[in-house]
């Protein structure tokens, strides 16, 4: 299982009242900024973490991620 840390903004969304959050940063287990190698934009607005970790997951052809929040 691969594990990523996404560094989120939730006052983007809140303020113009989607709630949810924007992905500022995603890194890998290594530390690593993985946000172009697993397509994620930093303008995309995401409803929830399952949302996110559904894509990321999907990026690699269905392996099992955990998405941690920071």
């Amino acid at each position: 299982m691969r594990t990523f840390t996404a560094h989120v903004d939730h006052e983007t969304g809140e303020s113009s009242g989607a709630g949810g959050f924007q992905v500022i940063d995603l890194t890998d287990e290594n530390d690593v900024d993985v946000m172009d190698q697993m397509g994620v934009d930093a303008g995309q607005h995401w409803n929830s973490v399952d949302e996110l970790r559904k894509h990321l997951s999907a990026q690699l052809k269905g392996e099992e991620v955990e998405v941690e929040l920071d």
